[in-house]
């Protein structure tokens, strides 16, 4: 595979620390396992002295599968000693019990294995997509009970704006969402203080978080119209009509991304 200069540096680079900052579909986990397959290849490193965490099972799942097929090359290649051959089969066989994991999933190993160090009990165990699913829901209900019953006028200009005539499912929604994005920060509280201290930073702080939820549907809807083009070939009007909805969300996009939210609202 021929590697661009950055994700050379990215694999070759040695004795420091090392951030790499990339978009999705890059090839970041190809690098990695580049990075890996020689540090076992030419360095001599052993899975055992490593330890590669990623955000989901499924991403672990297949950095374990990637560096197993690339050893398993490197073995059907040939022309390696008898000591070198068993070394790569040695690590082919670490491969299933490799700390290659998600952070949480490590974390909890760590946790039952030192929990009389750190004063934790051995059960503890990480809550799952469903159960965090309910737990959020449960705390959402508690939350608008509690709003509906004080009536403020604050909370009630709060749903004239947000909620509709059917219900407050956007109101829920938008609070799901924004609890979301408070959550990939690096320190929510600190961020919302930061923000009540200084209302001028307010305003553009919603204003970037509305440009990234439009921009997330635009892309979405984009998506969308590009499956449709498939299906519709041999369709030369519809295609036309579908043609001009993929040219008007890239203009929507545009103005999104130039942070003209009216502009692209009246739009649209």
């Amino acid at each position: 595979m021929a590697w661009t200069e950055r994700q050379q540096q990215a694999i070759e680079s040695r004795g420091k620390s090392l951030l790499v900052s990339a978009a999705a579909g890059s090839g970041k986990t190809s690098v990695l396992v580049e990075r890996v397959q020689r540090l076992i290849l030419e360095e001599g490193v052993s899975l055992e002295n490593m330890l590669i965490v990623t955000f989901t099972n499924a991403a672990a799942a297949e950095m374990k599968e990637k560096i197993y097929r690339a050893l398993s090359a490197k073995l059907a290649e040939g022309g390696r000693s008898r000591d070198e051959q068993n070394r790569l089969r040695s690590e082919m066989n670490l491969v299933g019990r490799a700390n290659i994991s998600t952070f949480h999933k490590f974390a909890l190993e760590v946790v039952h294995r030192y929990y009389h160090v750190i004063g934790l009990k051995p059960n503890l165990a990480i809550c799952d997509e469903a159960r965090q699913a309910i737990l959020q829901q449960e705390a959402l209900e508690d939350l608008l009970e509690r709003c509906y019953e004080e009536d403020s006028p604050e909370f009630r200009d709060f749903l004239d704006r947000y909620a509709t005539s059917k219900g407050d499912g956007p109101v829920r929604s938008m609070i799901l969402e924004f609890h979301k994005f408070l959550e990939s920060l690096p320190d929510p509280q600190e961020w919302e203080q930061d923000l009540l201290a200084h209302p001028e930073r307010l305003a553009a702080a919603y204003q970037e978080f509305a440009a990234q939820q439009a921009l997330r549907r635009v892309d979405l809807a984009q998506q969308y119209f590009r499956r449709a083009g498939d299906a519709l070939d041999g369709l030369p009007v519809l295609q036309g009509k579908n043609e001009a909805d993929i040219a008007f969300t890239a203009s929507l996009r545009a103005m999104i991304e130039a942070g003209d939210l009216s502009g692209a609202k009246t739009a649209l």
